[in-house]
C-alpha cells in the first residue's frame, strides 16, 4: 500500500538554499568552497531557471564565479552527478511505499558546435549531422509517480565516425544499450549505501526488449517491466516441440481469455486526445526462449508474465489505440495485480516531462553556449536537478492537491504569488493565509497564461514556469525588504 511521502523526501524546502543543499547531498567536490559554489549555483538556477549562464547570473561577480566552477579541472561532472545520486537515495529513506518505481530512458542534448571543438559528438543519425551530448538517466519515483530524483546518470559523446563492427556483433559493454542494465545496478548500489532496502520496480520501453535485459531481469530481486518489441518464441516447456518454432507469445495471447477490463485516464499529448481509455487486459504466464539477434543462438529460457492491455471502443477516429504488451517479473496472478502492472508502466511517461523541462522547457539545457564537454556536462547536471524538482512539484500538486502549499514553497514565494494574483483578481486567497498546494500551483500558472481551456488538463511546465518567472522577481523584492533593505520612497 502506497503511503504519503514525508515532506523532506520530495525536495520540499523551507527556503531555496536549504533545498539546494539537500538536492546535492554531501557534494564532496574536493573543497568546501567548491561545494558552497555548487549550492549557490543550484539556488540561483532554481529561482530563475534558464539554459545559459548569463541568463541565470546577471551580475558580473557570481557569473564569473559560475564560469570558474564549470571550467575547473579539479573535479568532473561525475562528482556533481554522484552528489545528486546520493541526495536521491537519501530522499528514498523517507518513503514508506512497498516499492519505488524506476524509469530508465535515453535522450540527447543538442549543442551548436560550429568549430567542432567543444568535445560533443554526433546525435541522431550520422547522416543528419546533428551534434550534442547523449544521455541516459534512471529516474526514481514513489509508487504514486512523484519524482524523488535521478538515481543514476550517464552522459557521453559519440565517436565522430561510426564503429566498423556491426551493432549486433558487438559485446554489450560496447553498446549504448548497456545502460539498461548498468543504471539500475548503480541506482540499487546507491540505495544500499544509504540503507534503503525497498524493492525497485523498473519500467523500460521497447528499446530494452533484448535478451541480456530480460535475462538480467529474471535473475534480479527487483522487479522489471519491459514493453514488448519482439514476438518471442515460447520455451520448450510451454509448447509441443514439433510446433514450438511456430508458436509465439502473440499467438498464445490471442487464444487466452481476457482477465478483465481496466479504465485508464489518458493525458493529452502529440497525436493523443485526453480520454478515459477502456483497456481489455489479458494475462499469460510463459517460458520464453532467448536467443542472440545475429546468430540466433539459444542462450537460455526465462519465465515471465505477459500482460497485454489493448484499447477497445474509446479511441478517437484517426488515432492509434493504446496497445501495450508488457513482459514483467512482478506478480500478476490476480486481475488486481495485472492492473497494477499496467498502471505502473503508465508512470514511465513521467520521464518525458522531465526531459521536456530539462532540454527545452524551463531549464533549456540545449541553449547552453559553453565550449567544453565537461563544462556542458556539469551545467546540464545542475539544470537536470531543477527540472526534476519542477516536474515533481507539478505532479505532487495533482495527486496531493489538498496539502498546504508550504510543503513546497517558502513564505516569500507564497506572499509574492498572492500579491501578483490580487492585482488582477479579487477572488484569490487572503494575504497571510497558506493556500493548498493545488490552488497555489494553479494560481501561479494563471499568472503565466494558463486558462485550462486549451488542454482541459492541469497546469503544465510552460505556463507554470512563466508564472514562476514573475513570482520569483516579486519574492526577491520581499526577501530584500524583510532583510532590512529600505524600500524606495
Amino acid at each position: 500500500m502506497a503511503q504519503r511521502v514525508a515532506r523532506s523526501s520530495t525536495g520540499a524546502m523551507d527556503d531555496v538554499p536549504t533545498w539546494a543543499r539537500q538536492a546535492l547531498a554531501a557534494g564532496e567536490l574536493g573543497h568546501a568552497d567548491r561545494d558552497d559554489r555548487a549550492y549557490a549555483m543550484l539556488t540561483a538556477i532554481a529561482r530563475a531557471p534558464a539554459g545559459t549562464v548569463p541568463a541565470v547570473f546577471r551580475v558580473r561577480a557570481p557569473r564569473r564565479a559560475a564560469y570558474r566552477f564549470l571550467q575547473h579541472d579539479g573535479f568532473s561532472w561525475r562528482d556533481v552527478a554522484a552528489a545528486q545520486q546520493r541526495a536521491t537515495a537519501r530522499r528514498a529513506r523517507d518513503v514508506r511505499d512497498d516499492y519505488l518505481v524506476g524509469v530508465v530512458d535515453g535522450s540527447s542534448l543538442a549543442h551548436t558546435d560550429k568549430q567542432g571543438d567543444d568535445g560533443v559528438g554526433p546525435i541522431g543519425s550520422y547522416s543528419v549531422g546533428g551534434r550534442g551530448i547523449k544521455t541516459s538517466m534512471a529516474l526514481l519515483m514513489t509508487a504514486a509517480g512523484i519524482e524523488l530524483g535521478v538515481g543514476a546518470l550517464a552522459l557521453w559523446a559519440r565517436p565522430v565516425t561510426p564503429l566498423q563492427t556491426p551493432h549486433d556483433r558487438r559485446a554489450l559493454s560496447d553498446k549504448e544499450s548497456r545502460w539498461w542494465i548498468e543504471l539500475p545496478a548503480a541506482t540499487r548500489a546507491a540505495l544500499d549505501a544509504e540503507g534503503v532496502k525497498t524493492r525497485l520496480w523498473w519500467q523500460f520501453d521497447r528499446e530494452a526488449d533484448m535478451w541480456p535485459v530480460l535475462a538480467d531481469a529474471a535473475a534480479s530481486q527487483d522487479w522489471v517491466t519491459v514493453r514488448q518489441s519482439y514476438d518471442r518464441v515460447l520455451a520448450a516447456r510451454d509448447s509441443d516441440r514439433a510446433v514450438r518454432s511456430a508458436l509465439k507469445v502473440d499467438a498464445a495471447l490471442e487464444t487466452t481469455p481476457p482477465a478483465g477490463v481496466l479504465t485508464l485516464s489518458v493525458r493529452p499529448g502529440r497525436g493523443r486526445t485526453a480520454r478515459l481509455a477502456r483497456l481489455v487486459v489479458t494475462v499469460l504466464h510463459v517460458g520464453v526462449r532467448l536467443s542472440t539477434s545475429w546468430s540466433h543462438a539459444h542462450v537460455g529460457d526465462v519465465g515471465l508474465t505477459v500482460v497485454r492491455a489493448r484499447e477497445e471502443g474509446t479511441c478517437p477516429p484517426g488515432e492509434a489505440p493504446l496497445d501495450w504488451t508488457l513482459w514483467t517479473t512482478a506478480p500478476a496472478t490476480t486481475f488486481a495485480e495485472a492492473v497494477r502492472v499496467v498502471r505502473t508502466y503508465a508512470l514511465r511517461f513521467r520521464v518525458e516531462g522531465v526531459h521536456l523541462g530539462w532540454k527545452s522547457g524551463c531549464c533549456a539545457a540545449e541553449d547552453a553556449q559553453l565550449e567544453s564537454f565537461e563544462a556542458l556536462a556539469k551545467w546540464s547536471v545542475l539544470l537536470l536537478t531543477v527540472a526534476v524538482h519542477r516536474e515533481s512539484l507539478l505532479h505532487r500538486s495533482r495527486v496531493e492537491p489538498e496539502l498546504p502549499a508550504d510543503v513546497a514553497f517558502d513564505r516569500d514565494t507564497i506572499n509574492a504569488a498572492l500579491l501578483l494574483y490580487r492585482e488582477h483578481r479579487t477572488d484569490g486567497p487572503a494575504m497571510g493565509t497558506i493556500p493548498t498546494l493545488g490552488r497555489l500551483v494553479t494560481l501561479i500558472a494563471e499568472l503565466g497564461g494558463y486558462t485550462g481551456k486549451s488542454s482541459g488538463g492541469p497546469p503544465g511546465l510552460k505556463t507554470f514556469g512563466r508564472g514562476m518567472d514573475h513570482v520569483e522577481v516579486a519574492a526577491t523584492v520581499l526577501r530584500l525588504q524583510r532583510r532590512g533593505s529600505d524600500p524606495p520612497t
